[in-house]
């Protein structure tokens, strides 16, 4: 504003060190070397924390609290920025280099956050689809479904353990509909047990039917044959038996059906026809003269009471009296079944 120096100021002013010119120059060289020097230690500060937002960025996987470093990062960027702003051209070359090295670090916790939530939904669907397998499995009246059952409670139980964690707020949910569905199916196989041990019961009624009917008539009628192969539920033990007594060939003895359901009857708890009664109480003191020679008590085991019922079963022609015996013989067993 002033004008041009040669044409406002004396030439005496304008000449040697103490001319207007060098000491302006002087004086401008004071104000200007320590901004220069401050925006040089302001500009290594920038470049420092952008070389520390890219180590933060490149640590595979990310540290945990890498979010939050980034984070302390900005806020001292933004405090430097405002106490001293550099020139606009240098600034935005620099707070475009942080902003990209800060950009890189949350692209990447997004995408680690993808992953894992990627990974953890993979994680629960592998143990949803075991929930689900169990789930799926035939009702138990499905014929063939207790070998079925056992394969799929084995595989799922092995499946399960080998299924990677998953995330507290999903595990307790899937933990407990996977004991729901194994317990399920658990009960399944019971009720396929207890089904079978009624059902092996109600076939050898039908094949001591067809074996009365057969030793009743004096021809074998034109359908036994097929109503005899339509039996099912009979264990493979008990048919050679009931088939040897059906043919008439090798069958058991009728004299010692008598004994074979009073054995029976004890065994079974329940009561015996009066008339053989004194039978009964001989019966229990040979047991006894047994275990006090022996020193221990006898004990009736499945497997005799199941023989002798096979050989009660298998005897042909029974008289009324052993046939009612039997009867009620049968319906306790499917009680205690």
């Amino acid at each position: 504003k002033l004008g041009p120096v040669e044409h406002t100021v004396p030439r005496e002013a304008q000449k040697g060190d103490q001319a207007v010119s060098a000491r302006y120059a002087a004086a401008l060289q004071a104000l200007e070397a320590p901004l220069s020097r401050a925006y040089r230690e302001a500009s290594q500060e920038r470049e420092r924390l952008i070389a520390a937002a890219k180590s933060l960025g490149e640590s595979k996987p990310l540290a945990r609290d890498a979010i939050d470093k980034v984070r302390a990062l900005q806020a001292q960027w933004q405090t430097h920025a405002k106490a001293l702003p550099l020139p606009r051209r240098e600034e935005n070359s620099l707070w475009s280099a942080f902003k990209a090295a800060t950009d890189a670090l949350f692209t990447a916790r997004n995408a680690a956050r993808a992953a894992r939530e990627t990974e953890a939904g993979e994680q629960i669907k592998a143990r949803e689809a075991i929930i689900e397998s169990l789930l799926a499995l035939p009702a138990a009246n499905s014929t063939g479904s207790a070998p079925q059952i056992k394969r799929a409670l084995a595989h799922a139980e092995t499946a399960w353990r080998a299924c990677a964690e998953v995330a507290r707020p999903h595990a307790a949910g899937l933990d407990a509909r996977y004991r729901a569905a194994r317990d399920a199916a658990r009960k399944r196989l019971r009720d396929i047990a207890d089904h079978a041990a009624q059902a092996r019961f109600d076939a050898l009624i039908e094949a001591m039917r067809l074996c009365d009917e057969r030793e009743a008539a004096s021809e074998i009628a034109p359908d036994l044959e097929a109503r005899w192969s339509a039996v099912e539920n009979l264990p493979d033990a008990w048919k050679p038996a009931m088939e040897a007594r059906l043919r008439g060939v090798g069958a058991a003895k009728p004299e010692t059906l008598p004994d074979t359901l009073l054995n029976l009857e004890v065994a079974c708890g329940i009561d015996t026809p009066s008339e053989f009664m004194a039978a009964r109480r001989q019966l229990k003191m040979r047991a006894l003269k047994i275990a006090m020679e022996d020193r221990r008590a006898s004990v009736t085991t499945p497997a005799d009471i199941e023989r002798w019922l096979l050989d009660a079963a298998a005897t042909p022609r029974p008289d009324e009296v052993s046939r009612a015996r039997l009867e009620r013989i049968i319906a306790a067993l499917q009680r205690l079944a």
